[in-house]
């Protein structure tokens, strides 16, 4: 890939945070020579990294080695096709790495797919050649201090029942396979055979004498135990847009969805105790349809990861356009979401949310193909203050050189407007109890509540490059704590230890006062 002007220089590796520890590890890739990060958990309402802090994860999807039906199948008249025609390796670079890590956002979900890591079936070893691209997208992130949660996408199960790709071919059932697909331009999630296999997913229909849902068992097992120790690695998405199948709803969650979670979180904990374990509704509910029953989940340390591309965004797929009444819808659901969580018992990260600037994404068509590049930065608008608002963590579609409809970077080129609206100061690691942050977008000024401070070093993302050309003042409790100028150095002003890292855009502070404030300019008077 040509090197873009905004694909910035690796200032080189480092701690997360000086002086932390984290945990070591004996999986079987622990191979980079990066500090480990911090561990992350869950209480029953936010995510806590090993020092206690009170921890937003924010970022990017990044689809670059998943499964998708615009690149060819990983075999083609039994010949493998080439690793540069089956994923987007332009957007695994370095460059890519640094990019997001200037942006200062800590996370990105690597969509992985079951298509290429196991194309055989068992007693065949799985895919060891598309495990060294996931290794070296895990090495990348932990050099710069970049969370990683694992996900193995599909969207409709798999491309030979007329899905968008994700599982390979041998776990297609014949009786599904049989099915002939409508003539019409559904959607995967609408498609007869695609519905077929998810019931018998349920079911746990057997291929090659083993149960679907024990072979997707021995997958997650191959992954956790090949990475476990790896600290860089946040936790297991284990299961992507589920579908029901021919169950109704309440029976799928109560009879089938939720217990299948407990299962394999149980299996996963067997060899990796410590890691998060994130789990999803069903499919549809990403399209603004409510959750059907709401129980506590019964796992520990698990993260409710949905899909909110919101109701808004299902009305804006027959019109491109943004329409105002969007704004308060976005805020409602963002809201309603909060509910969902609390149901379930456990915090919540957006697995994927995000606003598509075509009508006919996800190769899926519409009333009418239109294109509106300002529609996502208008999203982003009203979706960034009401996320802030309940402390959203949440991870954004997508990081792609490619994709015209979702690209944060397509064609190399970073989407400035939207990133002005996304990149902006929230505590990635706060030493206490979380209250409240905000941003004021027209004043430029930052302000976070804690209680309960400990002595730890806090952090926040300061996006001095996009939001404070200028420099910016640190407050504490209305106290001068320091002067940021605009080349990045600091002045202490107070009692506080502060440090900046330019390279991620974060701003260390210790001991972190109860009112903290930033705002433009460098005169504290």
């Amino acid at each position: 890939m040509a090197k873009s002007s905004w694909k910035l220089a690796a200032l080189g590796a480092g701690l997360w945070l000086a002086g932390c520890s984290g945990p070591g590890g004996d999986g079987d890739q622990q191979r980079d020579t990066a500090p480990p990060m911090p561990a992350l958990s869950a209480t029953t309402d936010a995510v806590v990294d090993e020092l206690g802090r009170e921890v937003i994860l924010r970022g990017f999807n990044m689809p670059a080695l998943r499964s998708d039906r615009t690149h060819p199948p990983y075999r083609v008249d039994g010949r493998v096709t080439p690793d540069a025609e089956l994923f987007e390796l332009q957007d695994l670079e370095d460059a890519d790495f640094d990019a997001m890590a200037r942006t200062g956002l800590n996370v990105i979900r690597l969509r992985m797919a079951w298509e290429f890591a196991q194309p055989d079936p068992p007693p065949a070893a799985y895919n060891e050649a598309y495990f060294r691209h996931v290794d070296a997208a895990l090495d990348k992130a932990r050099a710069r201090g970049i969370y990683v949660v694992l996900d193995f996408a599909q969207f409709g199960w798999s491309r030979d029942l007329g899905g968008n790709a994700g599982a390979p071919r041998w776990t297609s059932l014949p009786r599904c396979k049989a099915i002939p697909e409508p003539p019409v331009n559904l959607p995967p999630h609408a498609s007869p055979p695609v519905l077929c296999q998810w019931t018998g997913f349920w079911q746990n229909a057997e291929v090659g004498g083993r149960g679907l849902q024990d072979h997707y068992f021995d997958l997650w097992r191959h992954v956790v135990k090949r990475y476990r120790g790896r600290s860089e690695i946040a936790g297991y998405d284990v299961l992507n847009e589920p579908l029901g199948g021919a169950l109704p709803p309440v029976l799928l969650e109560v009879g089938y969805l939720y217990p299948f979670y407990r299962e394999l979180a149980a299996a996963i904990r067997d060899i990796d105790p410590p890691r998060l374990i994130g789990f999803q509704p069903q499919a549809y509910h990403s399209a603004g349809v409510p959750l059907p029953y709401l129980q506590a989940i019964g796992i520990d340390n698990a993260i409710y990861m949905p899909h909110e591309y919101t109701l808004a965004y299902t009305l804006q797929r027959a019109t491109v356009q943004w329409l105002p009444v969007y704004g308060p819808l976005t805020q409602l659901h963002v809201t309603l979401a909060q509910e969902d969580a609390r149901g379930f018992g456990t915090p919540q990260a957006w697995g994927e949310v995000g606003w598509s600037r075509t009508t006919s994404a996800d190769g899926v068509g519409a009333p009418s193909d239109n294109v509106d590049y300002a529609s996502t930065t208008s999203f982003a608008q009203a979706f960034a203050p009401a996320a802030d608002a309940v402390k959203l963590n949440w991870m954004w579609a997508n990081w792609s050189s490619i994709s015209a409809t979702y690209g944060v970077n397509y064609q190399d080129r970073l989407d400035e407007p939207l990133l002005a609206v996304l990149v902006r100061p929230f505590p990635r690691a706060t030493a206490g109890r979380l209250l409240d942050f905000s941003y004021d977008d027209a004043a430029r000024v930052y302000v976070q509540h804690s209680e309960a401070i400990f002595d730890a070093p806090s952090e926040i993302l300061l996006p001095l490059e996009r939001l404070y050309p200028e420099g910016a003042c640190i407050r504490g409790d209305g106290r001068p704590l320091g002067v940021l100028t605009a080349a990045g150095a600091l002045q202490e002003l107070g009692a506080a230890r502060l440090q900046f890292d330019a390279a991620r855009q974060r701003l260390s502070l210790q001991p972190l006062p109860a009112e903290l404030r930033i705002e433009p300019g460098t005169r504290c008077d």
